[in-house]
């Protein structure tokens, strides 16, 4: 997990796909609270690469996964700031011009 956020972070020259093949295999022979923290890493890794609709699923995965476990947690509160971070970019609609 931690070479794949190093890869997106341009850290490390590994190929970041690689890593998260790697990760994903991980995970599913864990035990649930386990695998929401790595699903929470992950997400932090796509979300560096950019890859911000795979991020979003990814924290979504690990805040199903364990629910009440600190995985969850930290996924629940990188959703929100990535989200809240979307929404700011995103012009609102009293900001476009009139049709009328």
């Amino acid at each position: 997990a931690l070479s794949a956020v190093a890869a997106a972070h341009g850290h490390d020259r590994s190929d970041p796909a690689a890593a998260l093949g790697a990760l994903a295999v991980a995970r599913a022979a864990l035990p649930a609270f386990e695998s929401a923290f790595l699903g929470y890493l992950e997400g932090v890794a796509l979300r560096e690469l950019g890859r911000t609709d795979e991020a979003i699923a990814a924290f979504e995965r690990a805040m199903a996964a364990a629910p009440r476990t600190i995985g969850e947690a930290l996924a629940r509160r990188e959703l929100a700031n990535l989200r809240a971070r979307i929404d700011a970019q995103s012009p609102s609609p009293s900001s476009q011009p009139s049709a009328d």
